[in-house]
């Protein structure tokens, strides 16, 4: 672009200020477009078994799901609600829940009694 070119583009818009706005709203629409088109298209949820204990700090596993918070990031969650975590890692090792909710105590004593387990 030389400089007659860009002078001529400004001397249009100082006559026709009528030009500023439709380039205002030809950016904002396609910034708006933009930013408003999805990521990633809507898979289906992928199916989490949780199992959780019925204690206060497993609270938010157990209100999560029912406010829909995990739908919303894509994963289907199912809890399995136990009195204790060892029974919910009970659980696990038995191949019926994916997660559990334990304190450390269980956990160490299923891995010295040889347990395949991923901690996380």
């Amino acid at each position: 672009m030389n400089i007659a070119s860009i002078a001529t583009a400004t001397g249009l818009l100082k006559k026709h200020p009528a030009l500023w706005v439709l380039m205002a709203l030809l950016v904002g629409g396609v910034s708006f477009l933009a930013l408003r088109a999805p990521v990633s298209p809507a898979l289906a949820p992928t199916p989490v078994t949780i199992a959780v204990p019925l204690q206060i700090n497993s609270a938010r596993l157990l209100v999560a799901p029912a406010q829909g918070l995990f739908l919303k990031a894509g994963v289907d969650v199912v809890g399995q609600p136990f009195e204790f975590g060892k029974d919910a890692l009970k659980s696990v090792l038995g191949g019926q829940a994916d997660l559990a909710v334990v304190a450390d105590t269980p956990l160490i004593f299923a891995l010295l009694d040889g347990a395949d387990i991923a901690i996380s």
